[in-house]
């Protein structure tokens, strides 16, 4: 039985951080892998001195890159992977940080909370009927400083345990760190270009070639946008959602009352 790979993405809006990203890309095989692979090998993302860079959302600056960013994207759309994302708007009026910690910590503390509480939401809310797969998290700073990797094992890596509640099997097996820009992590790069394209939609941009990007992306899944009031369940084909889907949370009195009681 093949392992699923799932890929694990965050972006933000720089330098506000209004909104706060998280991004799951689910892998069955290696087609995906070996289709960016050989795109990578023909043509490549290019600084303003040609020099190689990574095919991300940042980088789609110029023709030649969003002709390699935008086949990144069509070749995931023809894949056997899906994505799903979840979206934070840490300025709205409905989202406190009080439910988060305690009067007298501090916002950081009550931040890495955020980012830890939101990942196990969207981790457990699309893993439900996956056992046995692997986690595979961009190397960032967060990995290391608050045991970021050892929290999300504690809660999906052990049978009858947290999110693998009823499960013979965990729901992960392994939950590792990679760098983004490894060959052998190329799948990462198409996390990072869908969530920019959430991302251009909510705050947009003057650059032409992202503004492309976006559009390409939403042609192809035959959608209005990427917004929130087209994201909800009732306006989105069940076969879209299959594919790509966005969850825009939004608080209320009960999910208030779970994440208070997490911490």
């Amino acid at each position: 039985m093949k392992t699923m790979i799932i890929y694990l993405d965050e972006s933000y809006d720089q330098p506000k951080k209004r909104f706060l990203l998280l991004g799951l890309l689910f892998c069955p095989s290696k087609g995906l892998h070996r289709k960016l692979t050989a795109i990578h090998n023909k043509k490549c993302c290019l600084d303003k001195h040609n020099n190689i860079i990574e095919t991300k959302y940042v980088n789609c600056f110029t023709k030649h890159n969003y002709e390699v960013c935008s086949g990144f994207i069509e070749a995931f759309l023809k894949s056997d992977c899906w994505f799903t994302a979840l979206v934070v708007d840490t300025k709205s009026t409905k989202f406190d940080l009080k439910y988060f910690g305690k009067p007298n910590e501090s916002d950081t503390i009550k931040k890495a909370r955020v980012y830890k509480k939101f990942t196990e939401l969207i981790i457990a809310r699309n893993t439900k009927k996956i056992t046995n797969s692997v986690l595979l998290v961009d190397d960032v700073t967060r990995c290391s400083r608050d045991r970021f990797i050892e929290l999300i094992r504690e809660s999906f890596c052990t049978p009858g345990e947290g999110y693998s509640t009823n499960k013979e099997l965990p729901t992960l097996k392994h939950v590792g760190s990679i760098k983004s820009d490894s060959p052998e992590n190329i799948r990462l790069c198409v996390c990072d270009l869908l969530m920019g394209c959430i991302l251009n939609n909510n705050l947009p941009t003057k650059n032409r070639w992202k503004n492309r990007l976006r559009k390409i992306l939403i042609e192809n899944l035959g959608v209005k946008d990427l917004l929130e009031a087209t994201w909800l369940k009732s306006k989105i084909n069940l076969e879209i959602t299959k594919k790509f889907r966005i969850w825009y949370w939004r608080p209320t009195k009960k999910k208030a009352q779970v994440l208070s009681s997490h911490r």
